[in-house]
């Protein structure tokens, strides 16, 4: 703290030497103000990497969930095709036609199944999609709501610099503070 009598002794008047210590102080404030709001815009730059950097790690997992869901799909398919080829073989042993009733009623219930698989894989697949896209945007709102609070933050520190270098000119009252009116 800056005390008016340290001006006194380098040779100041006591009414320049007050105004001399209260500018000091006002500029410590304003220095010390400066320092917490970087401090703070830093934070905020920070947090605001870490949601991004968030939003690309749920964003690349709802693609490769769109991406497992087509390889399972693609999976189910081969396995019903090699059953279709397995079936055929035993049926042809058999000697059961293609043409039989029995066949063909044989091959569509399969082939249903296939249908009601595929849906499903579909459905879960587009399901944990939709998980992780929800993660995105829960990563966005709360980069948003880090930024709001960050600036919030900002604007209460300039506002207790303010205030604190208001009470020191008006305790000291300056020249240069004085209303006229």
């Amino acid at each position: 703290m800056c005390v008016p009598a340290v001006f006194v002794a380098m040779g100041a008047t006591p009414a320049t030497a007050a105004t001399l210590a209260a500018v000091s102080q006002v500029g410590l404030i304003v220095g010390g103000t400066m320092m917490s709001v970087n401090a703070q815009r830093r934070a905020m730059a920070y947090q605001s990497m870490q949601y991004a950097t968030q939003q690309k790690a749920y964003k690349d997992k709802a693609d490769s969930e769109s991406l497992r869901t087509l390889m399972d799909e693609n999976d189910r398919k081969k396995r019903y095709f090699a059953q279709i080829s397995e079936n055929r073989a035993l049926l042809s042993t058999s000697g059961t036609t293609a043409d039989s009733a029995s066949y063909r009623a044989f091959f569509k219930a399969g082939k249903e199944v296939v249908k009601t698989d595929l849906q499903k894989i579909k459905l879960m697949g587009t399901e944990r999609r939709l998980a992780a896209l929800y993660g995105v945007q829960q990563a966005g709102l709360a980069s948003q709501a880090a930024s709001s609070a960050g600036k919030a933050g900002i604007y209460a520190s300039v506002g207790r610099g303010l205030m604190s270098g208001y009470g020191i000119a008006k305790e000291t009252k300056p020249s240069w503070f004085t209303l006229k009116g």
